[in-house]
């Protein structure tokens, strides 16, 4: 285990608040503001993902973009992922270490770091990721500020990535190129927010 944690740790690049990171009992961040915007999203193997439908890299992906923009949608900025991850004993651990470049990917674009998580054993992937971020002296913008006359704008198709898992799901007599594209535009989509 130590051997994994230390190859995992090699796959990630520190954001400029984190202290202390991966492979201590817990994460030190910075939080300038004195304020932590924090939020967790689940994904799970069968719900949320299948493995012969997505590479490791773009679950990992995907994770991350999803809980990285709701510290974005807050009006925050991005500056930690803990993640945790249980998955069967036969998942190899290449396919463990290109989840986690997925993840650090993700976090390199917007300048977070993997800060630690936990590890366990389960019969499907499960990734629990918690995102944390910074508000550098600014309020937090919430759902409950919207006003008559505000604009909301939204990046990408709605519904476009339900669309995708409901025809990979259902056979579809569409290219599984096409399903696959529609259920990744969550990603894309995702990135947009938060290169704004």
């Amino acid at each position: 285990m130590i051997a994994a944690i230390a190859a995992i740790a090699a796959e990630l690049q520190p954001g400029p608040d984190l202290i202390v990171g991966v492979g201590d009992d817990a994460a030190v961040l910075r939080a300038p503001d004195g304020r932590v915007v924090a939020t967790t999203d689940l994904m799970i193997e069968g719900r949320h993902f299948r493995r012969d439908w997505s590479s490791a890299a773009d679950i990992g992906h995907r994770a991350a973009a999803r809980n990285l923009a709701d510290v974005a949608a807050m009006g925050a900025r991005p500056t930690a992922l803990l993640v945790g991850f249980a998955g069967p004993g036969d998942i190899g651990v290449d396919w463990v270490l290109e989840l986690i470049r997925g993840i650090g990917t993700e976090c390199s674009a917007v300048g977070a770091s993997v800060a630690g998580g936990d590890t366990s054993g389960a019969d499907a992937v499960m990734l629990a990721i918690t995102a944390l971020g910074d508000l550098a002296g600014r309020d937090p913008v919430t759902r409950g500020g919207a006003r008559p006359g505000d604009v909301v704008a939204v990046a990408g198709t709605l519904g476009a990535a339900a669309a995708g898992l409901a025809l990979l799901t259902r056979g579809a007599e569409v290219g599984l190129g096409r399903a696959i594209e529609l259920l990744q535009t969550e990603r894309d989509r995702v990135q947009s927010i938060l290169k704004r």
